[in-house]
């Protein structure tokens, strides 16, 4: 609270009103119409005051090298006005399957942005380039087994196998090209067995 003070010019009465707001609070959870205990937060505001929104503003002020930050901040200072114009009012509460609503959201958008920044997988995310597709496996074990090679990239044709060591050559048996998934599964007719994935 002091540094917020201190870089919004904020002091004397003013300064003591905003602490003593921020102090001493309770709160509860609500989930399925049943309360839970009261505790005394360590971060975060009261609900539905005006406050709210401006003392949100002056914290995030400072903060940085955070991901998508801008962002965040113009959708925060833009969310903090419609609430202070009286646009829409502030929410009193959230439901819990808003709340896992809006966790899920947030995590999916996570995982989807490290996905794309990830340098290994390039593969992986060639089959499956969105975070949270449903991978159905078939019945065949073995089948299954081979799909989970081909996605991490560790077959057992000779690309992958010179790769790692285990193959003196990358070339294919039919001797036309690399034995790679493409061309084992689409161009190579010297073999059409499962086994060798």
């Amino acid at each position: 609270m002091w540094k917020i003070g201190n870089n919004f010019g904020i002091s004397g009465k003013l300064f003591l009103h905003i602490c003593s707001f921020l102090r001493h609070r309770f709160v509860r959870i609500k989930i399925n119409g049943q309360f839970g205990h009261w505790i005394e937060p360590l971060l975060g505001t009261t609900a539905r005051t005006r406050l709210r929104p401006l003392l949100f503003i002056m914290y995030m002020h400072d903060i940085v090298g955070i991901e998508l930050h801008d962002k965040a901040d113009r959708l925060a200072r833009l969310e903090a006005r419609n609430i202070h114009l009286d646009i829409y009012p502030a929410p009193a509460f959230i439901t819990f399957d808003n709340a896992l609503n809006l966790s899920k959201d947030i995590a999916m958008k996570s995982w989807q942005q490290k996905w794309q920044r990830e340098a290994t997988g390039q593969l992986t995310r060639q089959f499956i380039p969105q975070v949270g597709t449903k991978i159905l496996f078939p019945d065949c074990r073995q089948i299954g087994i081979s799909y989970c090679r081909i996605l991490l990239n560790d077959t057992m044709l000779n690309d992958d196998s010179y790769r790692t060591g285990t193959s003196d050559t990358p070339v294919c048996e039919c001797a036309s090209e690399r034995e790679t998934v493409e061309h084992f599964l689409i161009r190579c007719h010297a073999t059409n067995s499962l086994d060798r994935i």
